[in-house]
Protein backbone atom coordinates (compact mmCIF):
# COMPACT_ATOMS: atom_id res chain seq x y z
CA UNK A 1 0.00 0.00 0.00
CA UNK A 2 2.88 2.03 0.64
CA UNK A 3 4.22 1.55 -2.37
CA UNK A 4 1.28 2.70 -4.36
CA UNK A 5 0.57 5.75 -2.15
CA UNK A 6 4.16 6.80 -3.27
CA UNK A 7 3.80 5.71 -6.64
CA UNK A 8 0.50 7.87 -6.80
CA UNK A 9 1.36 11.28 -4.97
CA UNK A 10 5.00 11.08 -5.74
CA UNK A 11 4.47 14.60 -5.84
CA UNK A 12 4.17 15.03 -2.37
CA UNK A 13 7.47 14.51 -0.72
CA UNK A 14 6.49 14.72 2.86
CA UNK A 15 4.49 11.31 2.24
CA UNK A 16 8.10 9.27 1.76
CA UNK A 17 8.75 9.81 5.25
CA UNK A 18 6.50 6.41 5.46
CA UNK A 19 9.81 4.51 3.55
CA UNK A 20 11.36 5.23 7.04
CA UNK A 21 8.40 3.38 9.29
CA UNK A 22 7.86 0.55 7.32
CA UNK A 23 11.60 -0.38 6.70
CA UNK A 24 12.37 -0.60 10.86
CA UNK A 25 8.82 -2.52 11.05
CA UNK A 26 10.27 -5.06 8.25
CA UNK A 27 13.88 -5.15 10.30
CA UNK A 28 11.25 -5.39 13.11
CA UNK A 29 9.97 -9.11 12.25
CA UNK A 30 13.41 -10.58 11.83
CA UNK A 31 14.24 -9.63 15.05
CA UNK A 32 11.46 -10.93 16.81
CA UNK A 33 11.32 -14.02 15.74
CA UNK A 34 15.48 -14.25 16.59
CA UNK A 35 14.54 -12.78 20.38
CA UNK A 36 11.20 -15.37 21.41
CA UNK A 37 13.05 -18.43 19.02
CA UNK A 38 10.29 -18.63 16.71
CA UNK A 39 12.64 -19.04 13.66
CA UNK A 40 11.38 -21.70 11.21
CA UNK A 41 12.21 -22.61 7.51
CA UNK A 42 8.44 -21.50 6.54
CA UNK A 43 9.23 -18.10 8.14
CA UNK A 44 12.72 -17.65 6.86
CA UNK A 45 10.92 -18.54 3.63
CA UNK A 46 8.02 -15.85 4.45
CA UNK A 47 10.63 -13.53 5.35
CA UNK A 48 12.24 -13.39 2.18
CA UNK A 49 9.58 -13.48 0.24
CA UNK A 50 8.53 -9.88 1.77
CA UNK A 51 11.72 -8.24 1.42
CA UNK A 52 11.86 -9.33 -2.42
CA UNK A 53 7.79 -7.34 -2.34
CA UNK A 54 9.33 -4.72 -0.09
CA UNK A 55 12.03 -4.27 -2.23
CA UNK A 56 10.27 -3.70 -4.96
CA UNK A 57 7.23 -1.53 -3.88
CA UNK A 58 9.36 0.43 -2.30
CA UNK A 59 12.45 1.25 -4.45
CA UNK A 60 10.00 1.56 -7.63
CA UNK A 61 8.11 4.74 -6.94
CA UNK A 62 11.98 6.34 -6.95
CA UNK A 63 11.16 6.07 -10.73
CA UNK A 64 9.01 8.95 -10.84
CA UNK A 65 11.06 10.63 -8.49
CA UNK A 66 14.14 12.88 -10.10
CA UNK A 67 16.53 12.78 -11.01
CA UNK A 68 16.12 8.98 -11.14
CA UNK A 69 14.28 7.17 -13.86
CA UNK A 70 13.04 3.62 -15.03
CA UNK A 71 16.53 2.99 -16.67
CA UNK A 72 18.55 3.87 -13.11
CA UNK A 73 16.12 2.27 -10.99
CA UNK A 74 14.11 -1.11 -12.90
CA UNK A 75 17.93 -2.57 -12.81
CA UNK A 76 18.14 -2.10 -8.92
CA UNK A 77 14.93 -3.94 -8.41
CA UNK A 78 15.80 -6.79 -10.66
CA UNK A 79 19.20 -6.94 -8.98
CA UNK A 80 17.31 -6.93 -5.21
CA UNK A 81 15.10 -9.45 -6.39
CA UNK A 82 17.83 -11.70 -7.48
CA UNK A 83 19.46 -11.31 -4.01
CA UNK A 84 16.44 -12.39 -2.37
CA UNK A 85 15.76 -15.41 -4.98
CA UNK A 86 19.64 -16.46 -3.59
CA UNK A 87 17.77 -16.56 -0.07
CA UNK A 88 14.71 -18.27 -1.34
CA UNK A 89 16.50 -20.51 -3.07
CA UNK A 90 19.00 -21.67 -0.25
CA UNK A 91 16.66 -21.84 1.98
CA UNK A 92 15.04 -24.53 0.33
CA UNK A 93 18.05 -26.77 -0.48
CA UNK A 94 18.62 -26.69 3.37
CA UNK A 95 21.53 -24.48 3.41
CA UNK A 96 21.49 -21.41 6.36
CA UNK A 97 20.24 -17.83 5.45
CA UNK A 98 22.34 -16.17 3.03
CA UNK A 99 23.77 -12.73 4.16
CA UNK A 100 26.89 -12.04 2.55
CA UNK A 101 26.84 -8.40 0.93
CA UNK A 102 27.71 -6.10 0.78
CA UNK A 103 24.30 -4.11 -0.13
CA UNK A 104 22.01 -6.97 1.91
CA UNK A 105 18.64 -6.41 2.85
CA UNK A 106 19.64 -3.98 5.87
CA UNK A 107 21.82 -2.23 3.86
CA UNK A 108 19.11 -1.64 1.20
CA UNK A 109 16.63 0.05 3.62
CA UNK A 110 19.52 2.03 4.92
CA UNK A 111 19.67 3.69 1.53
CA UNK A 112 15.95 3.86 0.80
CA UNK A 113 15.45 5.51 4.06
CA UNK A 114 18.20 8.31 3.19
CA UNK A 115 17.00 8.70 0.00
CA UNK A 116 13.24 8.85 1.77
CA UNK A 117 14.55 11.49 4.02
CA UNK A 118 16.11 13.72 1.51
CA UNK A 119 12.96 13.61 -0.83
CA UNK A 120 10.80 14.72 2.26
CA UNK A 121 13.15 16.96 3.99
CA UNK A 122 14.23 18.69 0.73
CA UNK A 123 11.33 18.19 -1.21
CA UNK A 124 13.34 16.16 -3.88
CA UNK A 125 16.70 15.30 -4.82
CA UNK A 126 19.82 17.17 -6.50
CA UNK A 127 20.72 15.86 -9.91
CA UNK A 128 23.82 14.73 -8.47
CA UNK A 129 22.15 11.93 -6.69
CA UNK A 130 21.40 9.87 -9.66
CA UNK A 131 25.73 9.04 -9.63
CA UNK A 132 24.06 6.71 -6.84
CA UNK A 133 22.24 4.33 -8.75
CA UNK A 134 25.74 2.73 -10.86
CA UNK A 135 26.94 2.67 -6.97
CA UNK A 136 23.76 0.41 -5.65
CA UNK A 137 23.74 -1.40 -8.88
CA UNK A 138 27.67 -2.44 -8.11
CA UNK A 139 26.79 -3.26 -4.81
CA UNK A 140 23.55 -5.19 -5.50
CA UNK A 141 26.04 -6.90 -8.32
CA UNK A 142 28.60 -7.88 -5.53
CA UNK A 143 25.77 -9.04 -2.90
CA UNK A 144 24.19 -11.04 -6.00
CA UNK A 145 27.85 -12.76 -6.88
CA UNK A 146 28.69 -13.10 -3.00
CA UNK A 147 25.62 -15.04 -2.47
CA UNK A 148 25.61 -17.12 -5.16
CA UNK A 149 29.04 -18.34 -4.73
CA UNK A 150 29.10 -18.66 -1.02
CA UNK A 151 25.74 -21.02 -2.05
CA UNK A 152 27.56 -22.77 -4.72
CA UNK A 153 30.29 -23.68 -2.52
CA UNK A 154 28.83 -24.27 0.07
CA UNK A 155 26.64 -26.97 -2.09
CA UNK A 156 29.57 -28.22 -3.61
CA UNK A 157 30.85 -28.98 0.12
CA UNK A 158 28.23 -31.05 1.16
CA UNK A 159 28.45 -33.23 -1.97
CA UNK A 160 32.27 -33.71 -1.63
CA UNK A 161 31.36 -35.20 2.01
CA UNK A 162 28.32 -37.69 0.62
Amino acid sequence: MVGALLSRFADHPTLFTLCNALERCAALDDALAIDFDQKSRLGGFLNEAGDILSDMVLFFPLVLVPPFSKTSIIPLIVLAVLCGLIGIFCSLMGSGQRLEGPLGKTDRAIVLSLLALGIAVCGGLPDRALVLAPILKTGLFLTYWNRLSSALAEYRGEDLRQ
